[in-house]
């Protein structure tokens, strides 16, 4: 039985985990060399806190991915912000969609990122024998961007809280609801691809 609870155990953990944060290019080796270049982060979660208020004990949430877009003749930054995915199991879980985020900083500091260019997915994808039920996810995408100097004072704050403005539902993550990786994968972003 010990056996057991521990393999259950063990499984929790790395259902429950979130992949680690980490940089990519936005080149390869069919990318236009006379067209802006890119960094995006990739697994930068925001909370562990619902849209609904609950938590999640799984990888689903709202992961906020910076991006950079940098001009290759001058390196100078053409565009920053952040790539907005939303991950659920239903669409009544869904923000419906994403319209802006807003950042307030430890120093008082107002940011709004609206998101354009909204998109969802809404699928089943298993059946629960236990509780005879479809498994479905929903999923909400959208992309925006922010001055360089906002980006630079979410970066700069020693903590933050945010709200997300949706069209059918918002939610506000206090700054003990943040992920504590949060804002340290952001300064690592800024000072490797933005600064």
């Amino acid at each position: 039985m010990n056996k057991i609870v521990s393999v259950l155990a063990v499984m929790l953990i790395f259902i429950g985990c979130a992949q680690p944060f980490k940089i990519v290019s936005t080149e390869d080796k069919f990318s236009d060399s006379s067209k802006p270049y890119g960094f995006i982060g990739k697994n930068n979660r925001l909370s562990t806190k619902s849209s609904q208020g609950g938590t999640h004990i799984d990888s689903k949430g709202v992961y906020l991915n910076p991006y950079v877009f940098r001009d290759r003749q001058t390196d100078r930054v053409i565009r920053v912000g952040f790539y907005v995915n939303h991950l659920n199991f239903e669409i009544k879980d869904g923000f419906r969609p994403i319209e802006k985020i807003i950042f307030l900083t430890d120093k008082n500091e107002r940011v709004v990122l609206k998101v354009e260019h909204t998109d969802y997915d809404y699928g089943i994808y298993g059946w629960n024998s236990i509780s005879m039920d479809y498994n479905t996810s929903y999923t909400e995408r959208g992309y925006g961007s922010v001055p360089l100097a906002d980006f630079k004072k979410i970066v700069e704050a020693n903590w933050i809280e945010v709200k997300i403005v949706g069209g059918k539902l918002s939610q506000t993550y206090e700054k003990n609801k943040i992920q504590k990786s949060f804002l340290s994968n952001l300064k690592e972003f800024y000072s490797t691809k933005v600064q």
